[in-house]
């Protein structure tokens, strides 16, 4: 909306740490990170609502806004790159694998290696403060139905991937018609493999 005003993130000071509520999308409150006192200033300056946004590789939260940059154009904001000032080609890495630990103890520019090798996976408890164990991998069938027309073709062709295989089935002459007779062929590989 134009000319909204943004409600602030709640914020609650106890010693040196700052908490703030975080939201979802309808603005219900979802998680809690905690930062420096001493960073609010920057944290506000921002000017608009700070966000929750869940990573399903980490389980876990990061810290975003959603900003216009000088150029007018949207740009989002994480709050741990923000807080560090990380350069251009770093990593933010979260010393003790907890996302939403955004203070400058918790936080170390690092390249993507060292980042990866100090990721503990199956992610962090913000709400008990430990590490959660990595759950098992189901098997993930990647199953897909290709379309796309080539220039200077009027027809749809049509190509079907499953668990990395393509199968081509050749090409109709609709986009839904392609659609549909993928999706036979691949309903169709899918019963064969069960």
């Amino acid at each position: 909306m134009r000319g909204a005003k943004h409600t602030p993130n709640d914020i609650y000071i106890q010693g040196d740490t700052a908490y703030m509520v975080l939201t979802n999308h309808v603005r219900f409150p979802i998680a809690v990170t905690m930062f420096d006192a001493a960073d609010l200033p920057i944290v506000r300056g921002v000017g608009v609502r700070w966000h929750a946004d869940w990573r399903e590789g980490i389980q876990n939260y990061y810290v975003k806004a959603t900003v216009r940059n000088v150029n007018g154009k949207y740009q989002t904001v994480s709050l741990h790159r923000l807080l560090l000032q990380t350069p251009e080609g770093l990593h933010t890495d979260h010393i003790n694998n907890n996302s939403l630990d955004n203070r400058r103890s918790n936080l170390r520019p690092a390249t993507c290696s060292e980042n990866a090798r100090n990721y503990r996976p199956g992610g962090y408890d913000s709400l008990r403060g430990r590490t959660l164990p990595k759950a098992p991998k189901a098997p993930r069938r990647i199953q897909r139905v290709h379309v796309w027309r080539e220039d200077g073709y009027t027809r749809w062709r049509i190509r079907v991937i499953l668990d990395g295989v393509r199968h081509p089935l050749g090409s109709a002459p609709t986009k839904e018609e392609a659609l549909a007779r993928g999706q036979e062929l691949l309903d169709m590989l899918l019963q064969r493999a069960a």
